[in-house]
This record gives structure tokens, sequence and C-alpha cells, in this order.
């Protein structure tokens, strides 16, 4: 939550020190960061908090890249390097972790995206293989 807090704020600060005059002579248009008394986004005056998801502490949603849902499942694609999906089943609680990184038949050496097909499958895009993996 600490890392979501702070590129959020050096984004804030980067785009208001940016070299557009618009910017600079326009005050009404930016939001003004007060670095002496910082909020989190629970109680931010310009963010609403709209839900919180819980996972248990073995998996870490670590850089995430994409995020979708199906049915009772939410799917995160997680990481830059390792990359993995992490997969929650909203009702039971369930976490599984697809992480098979490799070389083999049954792996993939880079998980460049995924989606989930009428079916209710996974497939991944392997980036670097040019190839596309269900899982069932």
């Amino acid at each position: 939550m600490l890392r979501v807090l702070s590129v959020i704020i050096c984004s804030f600060l980067i785009i208001s020190c940016g070299g557009n005059k618009e910017s600079q002579e326009s005050t009404s248009k930016s939001i003004e960061i007060d670095l002496d008394n910082p909020q989190t986004l629970k109680v931010s005056e310009y963010f609403n908090l709209n839900d919180v998801i819980y996972f248990s502490d073995k998996h870490v949603v670590d850089n995430l890249l994409k995020v979708s849902t199906y049915n009772e499942y939410l799917v995160l694609h997680c990481g830059w390097g390792l990359d993995y999906l992490l997969i929650k089943n909203m009702n039971s609680g369930e976490e599984v972790v697809i992480s098979a990184k490799g070389e083999g038949p049954e792996q993939y050496q880079k998980l460049s995206n995924f989606f989930i097909n009428p079916k209710g499958q996974i497939e991944l895009l392997d980036g670097n293989s040019g190839k596309i993996l269900t899982l069932i």
C-alpha cells in the first residue's frame, strides 16, 4: 500500500513540475499535495476507497500488470521478470499461483498476456516462444 501511495505521489509531482506553461499558469487544473501532512488513500480528498481484497501472506501481489474477472474468480497478472498469475476464488477465498516459467511443453518463457476464453479457461500468451497455453 505504501508503494502504491509513493507511486501516486511521485506521478503527481512529475506532472506538476513539467515544462507546460498552461499547467504552470493555471492552478485550478492541478492537485496540490501537502508533503508535510501526507494522507493515505483511505482518507484522501481525491480518492475514495471502493473495496479491499485481502490475499494470504504466502502470495505477493507485486507489479500488477493486468486484472480480469470471470464468475467468482479474480485473476491478476503480476511481476516484471518473474511473471505469474495469481487467481483468487472470491467465494471460497482459495488462491492459486501459476508460475510455470521454463522451456518445457507446459511451461512459458515470458508471460506476455492472458485472457479468459468463453469456456472459462485461462489462455496464456508466451511472447518469447510464440505459443498459447490453455489452463484447464
